[in-house]
């Protein structure tokens, strides 16, 4: 079975929220592209080349159609605004562990671009760019029953964190 676009969706907290609040899909999203790579450098020498490798760059963008009211874009503009760091999931619905979790990537990232496009003939678009701190990590995550039904560090659960854990 190939993976589906449809079936990988973002949640967003801001950072310093996670004690108070539960992770928040955004509606009608449309796409994103997450992308790594790392710089790559070539000594020659007698015996051949040897390469060293840098670290791992992001480049993570995602678009949607904004929704009006909606809770999470507004929570969304408003991290880019304070220059606050949110927490990103990005979660495949298709992939459930054994507990009934998804697997997800989880990231602390800050939003170093947003825009929203208004064309006279389409629905408005909120398009996001995001500056990705130190290296995601892999783990699996909860999706309430709503977002799993969506159209669309040490690893973090998208529950709120208590200090029971």
């Amino acid at each position: 079975m190939l993976k589906k676009g449809i079936d990988v969706i973002l949640l967003y907290r801001v950072l310093k929220d996670q004690a108070n609040e539960n992770a928040k899909t955004v509606t009608y999203q449309t796409e994103h592209s997450f992308t790594m790579s790392r710089s790559s450098d070539s000594t020659p020498t007698k015996d051949g080349n040897v390469q060293s490798t840098g670290a791992i760059e992001y480049d993570f963008s995602s678009t949607a159609l904004y929704e009006r009211g909606s809770e999470t874009i507004k929570m969304l503009y408003d991290a880019f605004m304070n220059n606050e760091t949110i927490e990103v999931w990005i979660v495949d619905k298709l992939d459930k562990d054994e507990s009934g979790k998804f697997a997800a990537k989880y990231l602390h990232a800050d939003i170093t671009s947003y825009e929203e496009t208004a064309n006279s003939e389409d629905n408005v678009e909120v398009s996001l760019e995001y500056g990705v701190q130190l290296v995601h990590q892999d783990g699996y995550a909860t999706l309430s029953q709503e977002q799993e039904k969506a159209v669309q560090y040490a690893f973090e659960d998208t529950v709120k964190k208590t200090p029971e854990g």
